[in-house]
């Protein structure tokens, strides 16, 4: 398969494409937990479709459609009434099965012939995941750093939210530890110095080791959105945490990152208060995006120095353009597991 078809099937991530078969067979994390109190809302978009997370009244977060059967408006804005969802429009309420159980208009008897879908849900390592696809989900990863009682999780979504870019570009950029000596190299001492990089499959995906003299960095890719790896809080300091960093496919345009950090609950305290605050870096506003695209601004020094660089590649680039060197092996083979699960799915 030639790299622009390649890269074509594996962006397309709506229902019924070869890549959205493959990543509805996965949970996938759309919010931070903290982040939805119950009785509250959020419209969720992942993988090209629309749903409603919120969060019940037991404390439970759902997940269901994002309109109403009724009249297809947005069922986030409804009300949460336990641990069921009442669209704002007419007042019809579902439970969190999807079952249609009030339609105050309407003639008693006809809620039970309207149902919307639901979805599985389970919550780890601060975040919300979700399974979007049929039939009953695999089981939810783990890891021992996250399972650690001594160890708080703490979720995040990397700003500035959802990326103007597809989220294959962003997992390749996640994997280049060559980038990081440059992209990084006036807000991150621990990067100075071009990594010797090595790349070998695994039974999850890759294992990607970056060497700089004595010290290894080393990165896993868990097939097929979702990076285990260390960095560090406080640039500064000498201080490693254990990251989880997942890239959400939103649709065939678009990405979120969506980040948990394992640390001592000190520090994470500390986080939280904002006592540990990268020295001198500038959030990434709408403005300074406008500024990094007219060249008005360069991208050092602000807090998320990889966007020009990914969102600058263009929602799809094509990558027959490219010239490939050593340093990029874990690209080639991150490329070549996707051409194989693309290739089974349209043979």
């Amino acid at each position: 398969m030639n790299p622009a078809l390649l890269y074509d099937q594996i962006t397309r991530v709506g229902p019924g494409t070869p890549a959205g078969n493959i990543l509805r067979r996965y949970w996938h994390p759309v919010w931070p937990s903290h982040m939805l109190a119950p009785g509250h809302t959020r419209p969720v978009r992942a993988l090209g479709e629309n749903y409603t997370l919120y969060r019940g009244d037991s404390g439970q977060a759902y997940l269901v459609d994002g309109v109403c059967p009724h009249r297809l408006t947005v069922l986030h804005a409804g009300w949460v009434e336990g641990d069921s969802l009442r669209c704002m429009y007419h007042g019809w309420k579902f439970d969190h099965t999807g079952q249609c159980i009030e339609q105050p208009a309407e003639d008693a008897g006809f809620a039970r012939e309207v149902r919307i879908r639901s979805y599985p849900v389970q919550e780890y390592a601060g975040l919300i995941y979700v399974y979007l696809g049929q039939g009953e989900p695999p089981p939810l990863p783990r890891f021992e750093e996250f399972d650690t009682p001594a160890l708080e999780a703490l979720a995040s979504v990397r700003p500035p939210g959802v990326w103007a870019c597809n989220w294959f570009q962003t997992i390749e950029n996640d994997l280049d530890p060559v980038h990081t000596s440059f992209v990084h190299r006036d807000s991150e001492p621990h990067w100075r110095g071009v990594p010797q990089v090595s790349a070998t499959q695994a039974r999850h995906g890759l294992v990607v080791t970056a060497r700089r003299g004595d010290w290894e960095r080393v990165t896993w890719y868990h097939f097929p959105c979702l990076l285990k790896l260390t960095v560090f809080p406080d640039p500064s300091g000498p201080l490693e945490l254990p990251m989880l960093l997942y890239t959400l496919p939103v649709d065939d345009e678009q990405c979120m990152f969506l980040v948990s950090l394992a640390m001592a609950p000190a520090l994470a305290q500390k986080v939280r208060n904002g006592d540990i605050v990268p020295p001198g870096q500038v959030p990434l506003t709408p403005q300074i995006i406008s500024d990094l695209f007219s060249g008005d601004r360069r991208p050092q020094g602000i807090t998320e120095e990889d966007y020009l660089i990914m969102v600058g590649q263009g929602v799809n680039a094509d990558r027959s353009r490219e010239k490939l060197g050593k340093s990029d092996a874990a690209i080639g083979l991150l490329r070549d597991i996707w051409r194989r699960a693309v290739g089974a799915q349209l043979a």
